[in-house]
């Protein structure tokens, strides 16, 4: 027999739109492409973005962007898009991944410690076998834990 939750929340979302990266866009040295994860961090009213590049066009990297709400356009184009930095994400002990070596997918920021959290997708091909992984790193893209 089903039971009744303990309390519900009235919830509901609203959809404000889309901003379309154009493809071989730019930003710092690095191609912006592929962009699988963004959080919003409150304190400076900007957003981190992860690249799901596997290092192998650049190094895996994270951006912080600024997104004007109320500029959107269904066609690729920057209108509301402004990179502010790019950051690579470093491999425990320090430097850039190896080309092949991860895959990130998502990203959230914690205020409470200043850092940020990131996924690794893992990999299960023949060529090498990777677990998924949470990793916890400084936003200056140093390695803190596992």
């Amino acid at each position: 027999m089903a039971t009744a939750p303990a309390f519900a929340v009235d919830f509901s979302l609203t959809y404000l739109g889309q901003q379309i990266v154009p493809t071989a866009t730019i930003f710092s040295a690095t191609n912006v492409g592929g962009l699988s994860g963004i959080d919003y961090v409150a304190a400076s009213g900007r957003y981190v973005a992860i690249s799901d590049d596997r290092s192998g066009i650049n190094a895996a990297r994270y951006y912080d962007l600024s997104l004007g709400e109320f500029q959107r356009s269904a066609t690729p184009g920057m209108a509301g898009v402004s990179f502010n930095a790019v950051t690579t994400i470093q491999k425990p002990g320090g430097g850039a991944f190896a080309v092949n070596t991860v895959d990130p997918e998502g990203i959230r920021y914690n205020a409470a410690t200043d850092s940020l959290y990131w996924s690794n997708e893992g990999q299960r091909a023949a060529a090498g076998f990777q677990n998924p992984t949470v990793r916890e790193m400084k936003v200056d893209g140093t390695h803190v834990r596992d």
